[in-house]
């Protein structure tokens, strides 16, 4: 039983390390698209439409200004 509890616990450390790590790597895409965003606008140009952020994914981009 213990050895069991020991492997889920290792697990959930290794899903959340995964988690952070996919948060982290969303964060970074929006700020590259916002910075694109502005570097176009610069250059006297409209970037394209942004596409709908699907329903499922909205939660999780809510927080970091998608």
């Amino acid at each position: 039983m213990d050895t069991e509890i020991q492997r889920l616990e290792q697990r959930q450390r290794e899903q959340q390390d995964q988690i952070t790590g996919q948060g982290a790597a969303i964060a970074w895409l929006v700020d590259d698209r916002h910075s694109l965003v502005r570097t176009i606008r610069k250059a006297g140009l409209e970037p394209p439409l942004a596409r709908p952020i699907p329903d499922r994914a909205r939660p999780y981009l809510d927080h970091i200004d998608a």
